[in-house]
């Protein structure tokens, strides 16, 4: 299939009268999903929206500096919304007096229930994650803190068997995501996979389960003004974290490839806990540059020309559409749907690797360094040729539909 039969193509916007929305975050700006409300409030607000965020911990200097913001930041009195009443009250007064119609949330709220039925506005959930990431994530973390004996012996003879033997975890979240599915009023998922895959997992076979979720996945500004002339530059860009990312890894590609790889150079743009194990691991590596939190990626974009991902669980990787926009050649594990929606068919719009298969991670690398410069302009035109399926305006459109649906 070419690019131009694969791209999304959103239905005709249907008219909606004034809306007010509001998107719920924890932290914000943080990390991806929180760029992507930035770039779908900036697109709502130019389509007869009304647009707030409400947040606990509001970081403006992490605001991208090159976005308009046509969007008002209001945050919570008592910035623990998962579980306050005083935060609930709060968002309950804040949509009355705003006149908020549609409120958005990433987060499960404890208090989400009384925060609807107070305001009877429509009720959105986003699922940004694979389909019940967290006991995934749960048991990972776990195994990650066993490194001494006695963490290793927690591990072993508690929460592994709690996990794997209970269900203990799958179970809490099967209730979970049955229970948001029954209050709210749509629901987002990134592909038709993750979509499937809920329904699956929840043992759903209720209509007004399926209907209530949209799959819109996550948008991508454009990359112009282009910049083509690329550096033999490697980039990373997200968390340095290893329950999900598995950051470190990519210390240990580079240790294996940086010897055939003599005039390249290493960019890790991003913050995150395994960052001291991997600046440990590299202080013998050549070429490697740590360059920490960037609120502008643009000027890494516009040197970097291939990009690794390098995550055991990753729904989507922003940095992925990001890369290709920018013209620039992504890697990364064939880790979940969502990866493979970007990157398929892998030769052409990037490269899928073997989930956790570092030895055809490396020949991969090396071989797309080398290519000849022919394949690399091909390719170069085919990551952002398929940037735009995911384009604002497609996306943008599949969320107005949504709205004026509910």
């Amino acid at each position: 299939m070419t690019n131009a039969e694969n791209r999304l193509i959103a239905p005709p916007v249907t008219t909606i009268p004034r809306t007010g929305i509001a998107f719920l975050h924890e932290d914000f700006p943080c990390g991806g999903a929180e760029r992507v409300t930035i770039d779908i409030a900036n697109f709502l607000a130019n389509h007869n929206c009304r647009v707030y965020v409400l947040t606990a911990n509001f970081q403006e200097n992490r605001l991208p500096p090159q976005l308009p913001r046509r969007y008002e930041v209001i945050t919570l009195p008592e910035r623990h919304l998962t579980r306050s009443k005083t935060d609930a009250d709060f968002i309950v007064q804040t949509i009355k007096e705003r006149g908020i119609t549609h409120f958005v949330s990433s987060r499960y709220l404890n208090h989400a229930a009384y925060i609807k039925a107070q305001t009877g506005c429509k009720y959105i959930f986003t699922w940004h994650n694979i389909p019940m990431w967290e006991p995934l994530f749960i048991e990972r973390n776990k195994k990650k803190k066993s490194a001494s004996l006695l963490g290793w012996f927690k591990w072993a003879f508690y929460y592994r068997p709690l996990i794997k033997g209970s269900h203990f975890w799958e179970r809490k979240y099967v209730r979970r995501y049955r229970e948001i599915l029954d209050m709210a009023d749509a629901c987002t998922v990134l592909c038709e996979e993750y979509k499937e895959e809920t329904l699956r997992k929840i043992s759903s076979a209720d209509p007004a389960h399926s209907r209530k979720i949209h799959v819109i996945p996550n948008a991508e500004l454009s990359g112009k003004p282009l910049c083509l002339e690329k550096e033999h530059a490697i980039l990373y860009i997200g968390r340095l974290t290893y329950e999900d990312k598995r950051a470190d890894r990519l210390i240990d590609i580079w240790e294996k490839v940086c010897a055939d790889m003599l005039d390249w150079h290493l960019y890790i743009v991003g913050d995150g806990n395994a960052r001291p194990l991997m600046e440990a691991k590299a202080q013998h590596l050549p070429r490697v540059h740590f360059e920490g939190q960037q609120s502008d990626v643009k000027p890494y974009l516009d040197r970097a020309s291939i990009l690794c991902l390098v995550s055991e669980m990753e729904s989507w990787g922003l940095c992925l559409t990001e890369a290709q926009a920018n013209g620039v050649i992504p890697i990364a594990f064939d880790c979940s749907a969502g990866v493979r929606h970007i990157l398929s068919p892998s030769g052409e719009n990037g490269f899928l690797v073997p989930n956790g298969d570092l030895d055809a991670y490396c020949e991969t690398l090396v071989k797309l360094a080398n290519a000849a410069p022919e394949e690399i302009s091909r390719l170069r035109r085919n990551v952002m040729e398929k940037s735009k399926m995911y384009s604002i305006e497609n996306v943008g459109r599949l969320w107005l539909n949504m709205i004026s649906e509910i």
